[in-house]
């Protein structure tokens, strides 16, 4: 017993020496671990937090500063649409119109509230929801833009028919459907969108009616690039021919949602924002490209403000979708002569890229009016023999990508 008690008391210095070294052992190696997690995770950045004035559009910062009671139209972009109501309605403003293809809102809010809406979590933009005006024209005789944009193979012949081409949608001021020469049955459906005459019908401006018959009309007299194609008319313009930018994308967010429905592979836009802006952040532009990652083929005119320009405007300054300028033919179906109108604008944009992608016969030309007779164009800026271009493209393969039609357009007609 005794010797067992020895034992014990002689042993127990050891096991104090091995719990030293064991802790010790341990602490290196807890040292080590956390060393090398240390090296393997270092701390994330921290990332400043950005001012919102930055977030804002300059015409809306000037506004608000000029008047602060002022009611002020945005379109507010943030990590979703119910974020960007919540930022708006927690600063006192009113939601207009819900734009989920853009994560946002269209808005009403005082000019004092802006900064506050800008500042709230979540919110990525505001925007100024201007004026969308259309392409103006002036009357005159008829050319030969038929034979120089080579339109003939989509019209068909006796010996060989014309191939089934897909649905357009026009983005306008509406379309005058009672055109039955034109048109006849092949406007499938009507849908108002603009805020500033949310009743009207048809098309109380003509634009249109004029864009839509150059595109896809049907008349033995004046054709137009793909006479096979369904109408899908979108109207975002009022009497005056002016649209707000929440109406627009409004528009845009109606075709992403029945662009299946309906066949739409193409969506025409002969206008232009009223307010300078990176594509990066334009809400237009935004929308749009939304319409392009679905596959769908956007063709947007360059403008009537001759060049060289800035084209800073949207949706001309986005570079997914394909914009074209207008040529003067020299009176030749020959495009060897053409030369870029005058009134045809050109230049780079904010974020540096070339405008137009090409040019496309665009004076002297004649167009249906809402009326009984026909519009003479002597000089207007139009996308519409891209969007036969696109229509025999994808008429020859309907899976074609909006990528592959673009590159293909952008490599045979540059500008």
């Amino acid at each position: 017993m005794r010797h067992g008690r020895l034992s014990r008391r002689r042993a127990a210095p050891g096991r104090r020496l091995l719990v030293v070294a064991l802790s010790l052992v341990l602490a290196g190696s807890a040292a080590w671990t956390s060393r090398s997690a240390l090296a393997l995770d270092p701390p994330p950045p921290v990332t400043p937090a950005l001012d919102p004035i930055s977030l804002v559009d300059p015409a809306l910062l000037n506004a608000a500063s000029a008047n602060p009671t002022a009611t002020l139209h945005v379109i507010v972009q943030a990590g979703s649409a119910e974020t960007a109501t919540a930022a708006v309605t927690t600063a006192g403003g009113h939601v207009r119109r819900q734009l989920s293809i853009i994560d946002g809102v269209a808005a009403d809010v005082p000019g004092a509230a802006l900064q506050t809406v800008a500042a709230a979590a979540g919110v990525d933009h505001v925007s100024l929801d201007g004026r969308v005006i259309g392409s103006a024209f002036a009357p005159a005789d008829p050319n030969l833009w038929y034979e120089t944009a080579g339109v003939e193979p989509l019209w068909g012949s006796d010996l060989a028919p014309a191939t089934l081409t897909p649905a357009i949608a026009v983005i306008d001021s509406g379309v005058e459907a009672s055109r039955a020469a034109d048109f006849g049955a092949r406007v499938v459906t009507q849908i108002n969108l603009s805020s500033r005459e949310p009743g009207a019908t048809g098309d109380d401006f003509g634009h249109g009616t004029m864009v839509a018959g150059l595109a896809a009309g049907a008349s033995s007299a004046y054709p137009g690039v793909a006479p096979l194609s369904k109408v899908i008319s979108i109207r975002t313009a009022d009497s005056n021919d002016e649209s707000l930018v929440s109406d627009v994308v409004a528009a845009a967010q109606w075709v992403l949602e029945n662009h299946a429905a309906y066949g739409i592979r193409v969506v025409n836009l002969s206008l232009l924002s009223g307010n300078p802006s990176s594509f990066l952040v334009d809400p237009l532009d935004q929308a749009l490209e939304q319409l392009w990652f679905s596959g769908i083929v956007v063709v947007a005119a360059a403008g009537n403000s001759g060049g060289p320009i800035r084209m800073d405007y949207a949706p001309a300054s986005d570079p997914f979708i394909i914009v074209v300028g207008a040529t003067e033919t020299q009176g030749t179906a020959d495009a060897s002569d053409d030369t870029v109108a005058p009134f045809s604008a050109y230049g780079h944009s904010w974020d540096g890229f070339a405008r137009p992608d090409l040019v496309a016969p665009g004076r002297y030309m004649v167009a249906p009016s809402p009326s009984a007779g026909s519009l003479s164009l002597a000089g207007i800026t139009f996308p519409r023999q891209d969007n036969g271009v696109s229509c025999r493209r994808l008429a020859q393969a309907t899976d074609y990508s909006s990528r592959a039609i673009e590159s293909d357009v952008r490599r045979l007609h540059r500008f």
